[in-house]
């Protein structure tokens, strides 16, 4: 009689084959993390700009374009200068002339924080700012520069029409171009 042989895998074909598929997780996954914490910091960059361009634009035609579009070499901001405002009250007067919309979250789902101040000297009438993946603001006096573009703990800080503080190779504000 003629002995017939069962068919399927070993335990040891198994055995590699779940080692195989655990070393490409291993190599594939925190590349995939990466790439979605980028994507996240690129979000929460792109709304900023775009709200505070709008925002910016607002404000040069409702006070003057002298008062709004002064352009100095910003090199600090103290946002404790600056009166909360929430998104709502933003897209009232920026929807749909300005802006599309007027995110109240960043890439993160973490609250964005926009501030303004009325004083008639103020360079940067409006601000905005994230506190990017970890939720907490780390400062509420920002010295101009960037950080690393991996470092997403990190706050983005917008004010007079650049960013304050922002991921390197996200944004270099002119001032920081300039020699």
């Amino acid at each position: 009689m003629h002995l017939r042989r069962s068919s399927g895998f070993t335990l040891i074909e198994l055995l590699i084959a779940v080692a195989i598929i655990g070393l490409i997780a291993a190599i594939i996954i925190p590349s995939l993390i990466d790439a979605i914490y980028r994507a996240k910091q690129r979000k929460t960059m792109s709304d900023i700009r775009t709200v505070g361009s709008a925002w910016f634009g607002w404000v040069t035609d409702e006070t003057s374009a002298m008062a709004a579009g002064q352009q100095t070499t910003a090199g600090a901001l103290d946002w404790s200068l600056f009166d909360a405002v929430d998104a709502d009250s933003l897209a009232e007067i920026l929807v749909p002339q300005y802006a599309k919309k007027i995110p109240a979250v960043d890439g993160w789902k973490m609250p964005l924080e926009y501030g303004s101040t009325t004083s008639v000297n103020a360079l940067m009438p409006v601000a905005i700012r994230s506190a990017s993946s970890d939720g907490v603001f780390s400062a509420e006096k920002y010295e101009a520069g960037s950080y690393s573009v991996k470092n997403y703990g990190q706050d983005a800080v917008w004010a007079e029409g650049y960013f304050i503080r922002w991921p390197s190779g996200v944004e270099v504000p002119q001032s920081a171009q300039d020699p």
